[in-house]
């Protein structure tokens, strides 16, 4: 609004590049040998910034460094991070919301870990997908890139972060007792530690080890057992899981 205001200044709109332009900023100043070794980072560079022309500016600049790796560079940490706190509220609470649910975040999923209107809903996922912060794949509403997921993490922290891992950790946890799984029980108990509801993750884990040693799967019991030692506080629930894991061995 400020520039727009002057005459001696020309506003000029840089629209999404296509992954071929990308390509082309990212390995403008490095050489055909550089850039064939360094062909991983590339595409890793390309997907991160997504048509972003100052993203990838500032990926050129980290691509041609001596130790170029899969980190973000400062500068893009600060605007992404900017980026995130600009979005409206709804937009910023489903972005989290994808983060918090990881691999288990789903259109279905979203809506009953939030219980938004649908108009709401449309209206965030618009604007997030607009700004190219999340992407559908395999059925799955996910972060559009991992850095995207950790940069939003970052923001889910305190009572908000509590919350919604334990509405996470409901929701997994309805489902558990529909269709027990050792994958799914521990990701539903990490839930439920994060949101610092340390005995429901180790009640939870252990009616999942019942049910997986009922339908025969007793290494899988095992496992989780291992798993559930971080949740016991006392020698009493170090006791029952040592004697829920003798049964799974045994």
């Amino acid at each position: 609004a400020l520039l727009e205001g002057r005459t001696d200044v020309r506003i000029v709109r840089v629209p999404r590049l296509g992954p071929a332009d990308a390509r082309a900023i990212i390995t403008h100043d490095l050489g055909p040998e550089i850039a064939a070794e360094r062909s991983e980072i590339i595409d890793w560079a390309v997907d991160l910034a997504n048509g972003n022309p100052f993203f990838l500016v500032e990926l050129s600049a980290h691509c041609r460094g001596a130790n170029a790796s899969d980190s973000l560079p400062q500068s893009l940490q600060i605007a992404l991070d900017r980026k995130i706190e600009a979005l409206s509220p709804n937009a910023r609470l489903i972005l989290q919301s994808c983060a918090v649910l990881g691999d288990h975040s789903t259109l279905g999923r979203l809506e009953v870990m939030l219980g938004l209107a649908a108009h709401l809903t449309a209206t965030a996922l618009s604007e997030l997908e607009a700004a190219g912060l999340i992407a559908l794949r395999d059925g799955r509403v996910v972060c559009r890139h991992d850095l995207i997921a950790e940069a939003v993490l970052r923001s889910v922290d305190g009572t908000l972060g509590s919350y919604l891992h334990r509405r996470c950790a409901m929701l997994l946890d309805d489902e558990l007792r529909a269709s027990p799984s050792a994958s799914l029980a521990w990701d539903c108990a990490r839930h439920w530690d994060a949101a610092d509801e340390h005995t429901r993750a180790l009640e939870l884990t252990g009616l999942i080890v019942d049910q997986l040693l009922s339908l025969g799967l007793p290494k899988e019991a095992a496992e989780l057992c291992v798993r559930a030692e971080r949740y016991c506080r006392t020698p009493e629930q170090h006791a029952d899981r040592l004697l829920r894991m003798s049964r799974a061995h045994r």
